[in-house]
């Protein structure tokens, strides 16, 4: 059992031996001088400031010959220019930090004060650039026509709820092989949220901040954690890193969903833990499960190491149980009751190991070498990479801890969407904490070689280069150079114009109000968020007989069905344009504007 650092705080936590890239970095760098609490000041030209300036050197020049190497492109990134971005990218988001924390062990314990005098405030400061910046990207991009049918399903759901009918879903019963949402993920939160917030502030926006501010709220007890663990400086460093974190970002601007509260969740849980407050772990433990039916995965990997790890039995196993038994009971029992008709539709992502559940675990168990060539997939490989990376890969010096994530992490790698596993999207949300958490002991260990005042200023800057080389926010590349690509996927576009608010959005909010409360309506994917409150909703080019209303947008660049019709679509857009715009004898125009046009079903005929 180890005990905090701090003498204010008693913490422990077991951790095992182990050993990080940066810790071994960090050693070897050791040789080059003294690296007790007291430091002499060093001359410009000594050792340390050279090995600085050699690793600054190296940076400068590994990073344009990287953006120039014939790369053989793989997999899911089909050009050579996303691959140069990430290995280019990579290079400084690792050789920048490196230096300057090199750098830092040449100078005076005063100097290294002075800059950590300004943890604290850069920690609230980014904390507040995380809210403000998260919740109005997010609402300009709701009105630029940028959200999709993910954050409309949720609206629909709620408001469904919030009126009398349930959480129902007539745009995704298809998919999810019954009318009611539980079919296809099963989030009792979504109760709490409905009528505690959606009822009184029933809009996109209510969930826009909700959202930011739950993520906003997790930062603080990995702050905590931290500063209890290790040093309160190197607390507000990697709370700042936390807000600095791309996936965070991400995760804030994409849509909503219920997944990603279980992020705040479980670090409240974890700090619950490492202070001894039990009951207040297993409130928030209770609540990290109605999240999400995966989410008791994870929390059985975390009473697991509770149980071996910290040697404490009891309250390990009654976690391990309660997380694997809620989330076997949910997928095994209650999903299938609200399902109509066929398996759970993301099982489809693992088709490679079969169809049920069962087959699926079967497989993957039997069959270790399919397994072995599906993680190494450089697109897998790389997502991994950019998960460490903001943390320099110090969560890998604490491999007990980190493991907690496996069984999300796995679920995640294995399947054949590389939307699931991607960096950019919310699947391994309930990941993040224990990333963030191992971070912290690795971190922890590095601080018996390096003296924290260098250990925090050097994670906090890894983290800005890696928001800045990968991140959606406006101190991000993408953001401002429009040539800079993250992805090639719609929703990887992060380039400031994507959320102007242009006179065609205008056009398109206009007709979209126009279409009556209590209708049925089918339209295109970006009018359904400002649409939730008709009486149903279909995603065009759905026509089931009980449309009223039809809404199209002709240019707007997104094309995108659902279901059967969700690439085709996009490759014959026209084709389905006809159905409408050629039987004039069914359908009436009745409102265009810039190529939006909202149409009315003939009735009697």
């Amino acid at each position: 059992m180890l005990q905090a650092q701090s003498p204010r705080r008693r913490l422990v936590l077991g951790s095992p031996r182990s050993s990080s890239l940066a810790l071994r970095a960090f050693r070897a760098l050791d040789r080059l001088g003294p690296t007790g609490r007291q430091h002499r000041a060093a001359s410009p030209m000594s050792r340390r400031h050279g090995t600085a300036l050699l690793i600054g050197l190296a940076t400068l020049v590994a990073y344009p010959v990287a953006l120039r190497l014939p790369i053989e492109t793989f997999g899911n990134l089909s050009t050579q220019d996303l691959w140069h971005v990430y290995l280019g990218g990579t290079i400084a988001a690792v050789g920048i930090p490196l230096a300057v924390g090199v750098c830092l062990r040449g100078v005076s314990s005063k100097t290294l004060a002075r800059v950590n005098r300004f943890a604290r405030p850069i920690f609230f400061a980014s904390a507040a650039f995380f809210a403000i910046f998260v919740v109005w990207l997010a609402v300009l991009k709701l009105y630029s026509f940028h959200m999709y049918a993910d954050l409309a399903n949720n609206l629909e759901i709620l408001w469904r709820e919030v009126h009398g009918l349930g959480l129902t879903s007539p745009m995704f019963a298809e998919r999810h092989g019954g009318l009611h949402w539980f079919g296809g993920h099963f989030a009792p939160i979504a109760f709490a949220l409905a009528h505690l917030v959606f009822r009184w502030l029933p809009a996109p926006e209510t969930l826009i901040v909700v959202q930011a501010l739950a993520l906003l709220s997790a930062g603080f007890p990995v702050m905590l954690y931290a500063r209890e663990r290790i040093d309160r400086d190197v607390g507000y460093w990697l709370g700042t890193a936390f807000f600095m974190y791309p996936t965070i970002q991400f995760v804030g601007l994409y849509d909503f969903g219920y997944l990603q509260l279980s992020i705040p969740f479980l670090c409240w849980a974890f700090y619950s833990w490492a202070r001894r407050r039990v009951l207040l772990f297993y409130a928030f433990v209770l609540l990290a499960l109605l999240c999400r039916e995966e989410v008791g995965f994870v929390v059985f990997a975390l009473g697991l190491y509770i149980a071996l790890v910290e040697k404490r039995g009891r309250v390990g196993a009654t976690t391990a149980v309660l997380g694997l038994g809620y989330s076997l009971t949910v997928i095994q029992v209650l999903m299938p009751w609200f399902r109509d008709r066929g398996e759970l539709f993301y099982l489809q992502h693992y088709d490679a190991f079969g169809t049920t559940p069962v087959a699926i675990v079967t497989n993957v168990l039997t069959n270790p070498s399919s397994v072995a060539r599906r993680l190494i997939e450089p697109t897998r490989i790389g997502n991994a990479v950019m998960f460490l990376l903001p943390l320099q890969f110090t969560s890998l010096a604490s491999p007990a801890l980190l493991a907690v994530t496996l069984p999300n992490v796995a679920a995640a790698f294995l399947t054949g969407a590389v939307s699931v596993y991607s960096f950019f999207l919310y699947y391994l949300s309930p990941s993040i904490p224990l990333i963030f958490f191992s971070s912290v002991e690795g971190l922890r260990k590095l601080a018996r070689r390096v003296v924290p005042e260098i250990i925090g200023p050097w994670i906090g800057l890894g983290a800005l280069v890696t928001t800045m080389m990968f991140g959606p926010s406006p101190v991000s590349l993408a953001f401002w150079n429009d040539g800079y690509k993250l992805g090639e996927f719609h929703a990887t576009n992060f380039h400031r114009t994507h959320y102007a608010v242009t006179d065609h959005a205008r056009s398109a909010l206009r007709l979209a109000r126009l279409v009556p409360r209590d209708v049925v309506v089918s339209a295109e994917q970006p009018f359904l968020p400002h649409l939730f409150d008709r009486s149903r909703l279909y995603v065009f080019p759905r026509l089931s007989p009980d449309v009223d209303y039809v809404l199209i947008d002709r240019k707007h660049p997104l094309k995108s069905g659902f279901g059967e019709t969700y690439l085709d679509f996009r490759r014959r857009p026209e084709y389905y344009y006809a159905m409408i715009e050629s039987a004039p004898q069914q359908w009436i125009l009745i409102h265009e504007e810039d190529g939006v046009r909202l149409f009315k079903r003939r009735r009697g005929v």
